[in-house]
Parts: structure tokens; C-alpha cells; sequence
């Protein structure tokens, strides 16, 4: 996950945040050989490479979905408005 936000592109400084620090851009899949006679290898590199891009497509579908919601109203609530309030995660100790 670090990886893919770190290499993607700004809407703002349009540079990724690793190419603002280390001035290049690396590949997705590093590669010591391009290809390989071994299709065992191939697969592997086939499968990383589907799964980067499900997280980016991920990562991506999450960024919209913030930014549509930070675009909805907010409705204050009223004074003397009933409201349901969910304490499971509170950890108020009482003292007898």
C-alpha cells in the first residue's frame, strides 16, 4: 500500500511524493531479467503486477468516495434534538 501511494501522481505538485524525495521514478516490478523461461516466474510477476493494480483501483475508488462525501452538508444537530448515541467504545470507569 505504501508503495502505490507513494507513486502516485499529486493532483497539485502533479510529481509523485517519491520522485519529490529521490528525484526518479521507479518501476512498478523492479526486474533483474525482463523475461524469464521460467513460467512459474512469469505467473508470480503476472499476479504482483494484478494485485498493485487492484490496490491502486482500490486506493483510488476510496479517494473518490472521501472526496464525495466531504462535499455533502453537514446537518448540525438541535438544541433539545433527540440523538442516539453508541457508548461500546468508551471507557468510563466508575467509581462506587
Amino acid at each position: 500500500m505504501e508503495f502505490s501511494h507513494n507513486q502516485k501522481v499529486h493532483s497539485v505538485t502533479k510529481q509523485s511524493p517519491f520522485y519529490l524525495i529521490m528525484g526518479y521514478k521507479l518501476k512498478d516490478i523492479p526486474l533483474a531479467f525482463e523475461n524469464t523461461n521460467t513460467p512459474t516466474a512469469e505467473q508470480r510477476l503476472k499476479t504482483l503486477k494484478e494485485a498493485r493494480n487492484e490496490a491502486s483501483a482500490a486506493h483510488e475508488h476510496t479517494r473518490q468516495r472521501m472526496a464525495e462525501q466531504s462535499t455533502q452538508g453537514f446537518t448540525p444537530f438541535e438544541k433539545d434534538q433527540k440523538v442516539w448515541l453508541n457508548g461500546r467504545n468508551l471507557k468510563i470507569g466508575y467509581k462506587s
